[in-house]
């Protein structure tokens, strides 16, 4: 008996596209001699949902996306659907088995116990989206058990997946596949990677990550579920994995958005140069704009570094010197102010005259701005509200500055050339806005800092951080940062959640507060 996995990637309450998605997909496992095909949670109508959940119209394109799924012969296929009963939202598992409704269930009761047991000819599953949550007696009979999660994706999940696989197997000596979704949808991304453990807890299968793909598998009830094909041994990890996940988010975001094309400012500084170099991957050079916009302040290298890397990618670039427009603000502005802009207004405005260049850059040309801050300086303010956090889309947000160095030194090590010059990864980073400036001049060294706001966002205290070696007046000092900073945060702009904790959904402040905590 063959059994499927479909990766394809859903998307958010486009109900008729996912449905037509699903039935070519079943159309493929037709042909591959596929007997039963497995879906993810909410194939149909894509995640999160939200107050989708409260539209009726939404539950009127799941009947007519039944309706066709009815119409499906020669295949089992399992999914699962929002379904609102009494006037509660729950969640139903449909078993699809040549045109016939062969299992209908509603997994969550009152207890909050989620399972369910379905058959396919000598096949006998137990489905759970929690392992803490299968009912023993439900799997007294069962061969195998049916794993799906919709934790959303983040560095170190799957590791956290396994084990949760691993203990049902131990429990109930049994194998165990785990479905997961695939899709992007505004922070949140699932990246596929479904897998299959033997019932002594080895992976038996393992699929990629971030990749639309049919998986096949084989079952019988001496040899267990093996995989069809060879399983894949070089799976991304690491800053590799986090590549793909941004990549795939910036596609996602795209196409969701009706984008075709993106923009951005390229300074010459390694935060531009990787979001250069992450669009390029995503969209192709041929769909990516940018402007170089240098002051009196830059560098003479800067504009160098980024035409250079411009040309390398054979990315359309435009030059725009923004000295003649800060002029023109100063003497707009010495009447008010008695003298010149000075000091931090001085600086915001460079950065906000960029933010307006970009915006209608993006405006004139229909593609989106990606903006290119990181989560190191998201977290203390290091920006500019209006300027270098304009944007729909920030690819990077949730990559400390180490980790951005690490990602533009891998990409330029897996590619065997210097996509990104080898002078921006090296040269000290600065955001050029006065003279001889560098961002060490009011942070702490990145590579301290970043160590900091994790053991921050992981919420440890002071005395905590300070027993790890840390001195305790810059711990202060990056917690006054971060506390004071989230009016910044709260206007940001969307981008990949990529990290455990992320300055999303996640991180729930006020905007005015004293606390101590953090």
């Amino acid at each position: 008996m063959k059994i499927a996995i479909l990766h394809m990637a859903s998307l958010c309450a486009d109900i008729q596209t996912n449905t037509q998605s699903l039935l070519e997909g079943c159309e493929q496992a037709k042909q591959a001699g596929v007997r039963l095909l497995l879906t993810p949670e909410f194939v149909l109508c894509g995640m999160p949902l939200g107050d989708l959940l409260h539209h009726d119209a939404l539950y009127q394109e799941l009947d007519r996306a039944l309706a066709r799924l009815l119409q499906v012969k020669g295949i089992a296929i399992l999914f699962s659907v929002p379904q609102r009963v009494q006037g509660k939202n729950k969640i139903c598992d449909y078993l699809i088995d040549d045109g016939q409704i062969r299992y209908q269930g509603y997994r969550c009761d009152e207890k909050g116990s989620a399972f369910a047991v379905f058959s396919c000819d000598d096949l006998s599953i137990a489905l759970c989206s929690e392992p803490t949550m299968v009912a023993q007696e439900a799997l007294l009979t069962a061969d195998c058990i049916l794993y799906r999660s919709l934790e959303p994706f983040y560095d170190g999940l799957e590791p956290i997946l396994k084990t949760n696989a691993q203990a049902m197997t131990r429990v109930h000596n049994c194998p165990v596949i785990c479905v997961r979704p695939l899709a992007g949808n505004d922070e949140f991304l699932y990246e596929g990677g479904s897998f299959v453990l033997d019932h002594t807890g080895s992976t038996a299968y393992q699929a990629s990550f971030f990749i639309e793909q049919l998986c096949i598998l084989d079952y019988d009830s001496e040899h267990g579920i093996q995989p069809q094909t060879k399983q894949l041994t070089d799976q991304p990890s690491g800053i590799k994995l986090l590549y793909h996940a941004i990549v795939f988010a910036l596609q996602q975001y795209l196409r969701k958005s009706k984008f075709t094309r993106c923009c951005l400012g390229l300074s010459g500084g390694i935060d531009s140069a990787l979001v250069l170099a992450l669009a390029v991957e995503a969209v192709g050079a041929e769909n990516c704009e940018v402007l170089i916009m240098p002051s009196q302040y830059s560098h003479p290298m800067s504009e160098a570094l980024a035409s250079q890397m411009a040309r390398c990618l054979r990315v359309r670039h435009s030059t725009v010197p923004i000295t003649p427009l800060l002029n023109q603000y100063n003497q707009a502005l010495c009447p008010v102010f008695k003298t010149d802009c000075q000091g931090l207004t001085e600086e915001n405005i460079q950065a906000r005259i960029r933010g307006v260049l970009m915006m209608a850059l993006s405006n004139q040309t229909d593609a989106l701005l990606l903006a290119t801050g990181n989560k190191s300086e998201e977290a203390v303010g290091y920006c500019t509200l209006y300027g270098d956090t304009n944007g729909g889309f920030a690819p990077i947000k949730d990559l400390y500055k180490t980790q951005v160095y690490e990602m533009a030194r891998d990409i330029n090590f897996r590619k065997a050339q210097e996509i990104i010059p080898q002078e921006i990864i090296a040269r000290p980073p600065s955001a050029e806005l006065r003279q001889d400036q560098r961002d060490q001049d009011s942070l702490p060294a990145y590579e301290e800092l970043d160590q900091i706001l994790a053991l921050l966002l992981a919420n440890r205290s002071l005395s905590a951080i300070v027993e790890k070696g840390f001195d305790e007046k810059t711990v202060k000092h990056v917690m006054q940062l971060l506390r004071r900073s989230e009016f910044k945060r709260q206007q940001g702009v969307v981008g990949p959640k990529l990290s455990a904790r992320s300055f999303g959904v996640e991180w729930n402040y006020p905007m005015t507060n004293v606390s101590y905590f953090y």
